[in-house]
């Protein structure tokens, strides 16, 4: 019997039970005829390509016909925008934005979570500006890390759908286009022209929206009573930060157990144009520490008021207060000074003259508080708004014009005061949910604090209101709400060391300038 018959015997039988394959033990049973007949039927193998170690992707047939292959698609090239093709024009932006989720209004090159790194961001993805550099910004004022702002304004010159050589029919709707841009807790409320400094009144364009153009008119038509002496720079471009003619702040605060009167005697020695180098972190290259307070004063957060003595007595312990300052300029964490030392006034650490000996010091050149401000912890930054910037009628503002009685949807879309109305609500909306937020957590915290209050201890005695069972309220203090309050006793500030003087620490700065290694 021919030995190849007897294996293609063996592997038919094989196939047909359902098993292609030999075992090992059945492989090395084989002959070398018997293996040779199996690898021919199991692996084929072509006659003419050599043995490779391991598989290889075939290659395609040569072809000079290349209408089959398809052509791979070239990644188009992204144009360049060109912003000479757009109008521009000079605007002022009123800004809102919760200070305590970003780190502080300045741009820094160590972090991007800052209010001017997302407006700046906004602005240059919707192709409104070019570059900071080439925008003409300015700013009405920097605040600190967690310090919030309902009044900030910036000066910044956009492309403009009207101005030439734009020929559009409606105006750019800048709320809506930096809103959608921005995140959570930064919002612009609204936006107006500002003279460019070519003109005494900004430049207004058919398709602005009703409520600027109109408003400009009149001031044009001098149909508005409005004082054009009050222009501090006529003949210039709009500044955010040179033509404001003031700032507000509000600081707040809860109650608790502190004298509010004693603050406000306190707060009214601020007023006037003092030097307020011991109210504030020094800056080397300031030279002039004198500032113009308008109003200081302690308010009601309840009616926006100043307190009196009556409203005092009745207010209650977790009543909401802050302390009102209006400025035409501030120094840097002036408000934060101001408001630690008025806290420990209000604590009755200190007596309300410890304010006036601090400014009439400087101003004498004797005394403790001389030649150093004395080391004392500044107010927590959370509490701190920046309230308001003013500027001249001439030279800024942001008209606002809703229709009575009338809801958004329903007036007509084609409106451009409607647009403006529409725009300001998703803002105010967008701060409403931020404020739910807090407040709900505010309400829980007070229902705590309110149950507390009626706790009674379970020593064994009645738990009813009688000597023996009093609740807690009836024998705790009161309570302090002040933020970031330095536990432990009281040094009065006369006897605290002092910081290094102004002087002392511009030297030190100019030996550290001196020193400093220059590139060549």
């Amino acid at each position: 019997m021919n030995p190849l018959r007897g294996v293609f015997t063996t592997l038919s039988r094989a196939m047909s039970t359902r098993k292609p394959y030999l075992s090992e033990r059945e492989l090395r049973s084989l002959s070398h005829q018997q293996l040779l007949a199996y690898t021919l039927t199991h692996v084929p193998i072509s006659a003419t390509a050599p043995p490779k170690s391991s598989p290889q992707p075939p290659v395609p047939p040569e072809s000079t016909d290349t209408t089959d292959t398809p052509t791979p698609k070239r990644k188009k090239r992204r144009k360049e925008f060109d912003m000479s093709r757009y109008g521009q024009r000079l605007v002022a932006l009123h800004l809102v934005y919760i200070g305590w989720n970003f780190h502080g209004f300045s741009a820094q090159a160590d972090s991007k979570n800052t209010i001017e790194h997302h407006i700046f961001a906004a602005l240059t993805k919707t192709r409104l500006i070019e570059s900071r550099a080439t925008c003409e910004y300015s700013r009405s004022g920097r605040t600190d890390v967690g310090v919030s702002a309902l009044g900030q304004v910036i000066g910044i010159r956009l492309r403009s759908n009207v101005a030439p050589p734009s020929t559009g029919e409606k105006e750019l709707d800048y709320i809506k286009i930096l809103n959608g841009n921005l995140p959570q807790g930064i919002r612009v409320l609204a936006w107006t022209p500002v003279p460019d400094g070519l003109t005494p009144v900004p430049k207004t364009y058919d398709g602005d929206p009703s409520p600027i153009v109109g408003y400009w008119k009149a001031v044009k038509e001098g149909k508005l009573d409005i004082d054009q002496s009050n222009v501090r720079r006529p003949s210039q471009a709009f500044s955010a930060r040179f033509d404001a003619t003031h700032r507000s702040y509000k600081y707040f605060f809860v109650r608790g157990g502190l004298d509010i009167m004693a603050m406000k005697t306190a707060a009214k020695h601020f007023e006037g144009t003092h030097d307020f180098r011991n109210f504030c972190r020094i800056d080397e290259n300031i030279t002039n520490f004198e500032r113009q307070m308008y109003t200081v004063d302690i308010h009601s957060a309840n009616d926006q008021t100043p307190i009196t003595p009556s409203v005092a007595d009745n207010l209650r312990e977790n009543d909401m207060c802050y302390i009102f300052v209006q400025g035409q300029a501030f120094l840097w964490h002036q408000v934060r000074c101001m408001a630690a030392v008025l806290f420990d006034i209000g604590m009755r650490r200190e007596d309300p003259v410890l304010v006036k000996r601090m400014l009439d010091d400087v101003k004498m050149g004797t005394g403790a508080f001389a030649n150093g401000k004395p080391q004392y912890r500044m107010a927590s930054p959370t509490p701190l708004l920046l309230y308001a910037c003013a500027y001249p009628a001439s030279v800024v503002a942001f008209p606002q014009s809703f229709e009575a009685g009338q809801a958004p949807g329903h007036a007509k879309k084609s409106n451009n005061q409607v647009i403006q109305r529409n725009s300001f609500a998703k803002a105010d909306a967008s701060l409403a949910q931020s404020y739910a937020s807090v407040a709900t957590k505010a309400a829980v915290l007070e229902s705590m604090l309110a149950e507390n209050d009626r706790f009674v201890s379970a020593d064994g005695h009645s738990s009813t209101w009688n000597d023996s069972g009093k609740p807690f309220k009836a024998y705790r203090a009161a309570r302090s709400f002040v933020l970031d309050l330095k536990v432990g006793n009281h040094v009065p500030y006369s006897q605290r060391p002092c910081d290094d003087s102004l002087f002392v620490k511009q030297q030190r700065a100019a030996r550290k300038k001196e020193a400093k290694p220059t590139n060549h």
